[in-house]
């Protein structure tokens, strides 16, 4: 269960230790002492995030097991595109 009397910065590395994961704070946030404000039971970590970002002004970009945590200004968009490609023979 997230403690609500927990900061940001406590809370974010709750969640790196809880859910095996890593998370990358920009340095530009200064909003880590803030407290949470609100308890959490049975949810996911994406469910957490969006809440905690959305509530802070903050984003977040996941790839793999890392999570960049950024102002909402700086989210990235991370788009994969995936192409069929056709008449490739290999090379002998």
């Amino acid at each position: 269960m997230l403690d609500p009397k927990l900061s940001l910065g406590e809370t974010l590395s709750f969640l790196q230790d809880d859910f095996n994961t890593n998370i990358i704070v920009d340095q530009t946030i200064d909003s880590l002492d803030i407290p949470v404000g609100f308890e959490l039971e049975d949810v996911t970590l994406g469910k957490i995030l969006d809440t905690l970002c959305e509530r802070n002004e903050l984003g977040y970009v996941a790839s793999g097991n890392t999570i960049e945590i950024l102002p909402q200004e700086n989210k990235k968009l991370i788009v994969t595109l995936t192409y069929e490609v056709h008449g490739l023979s290999p090379i002998h």
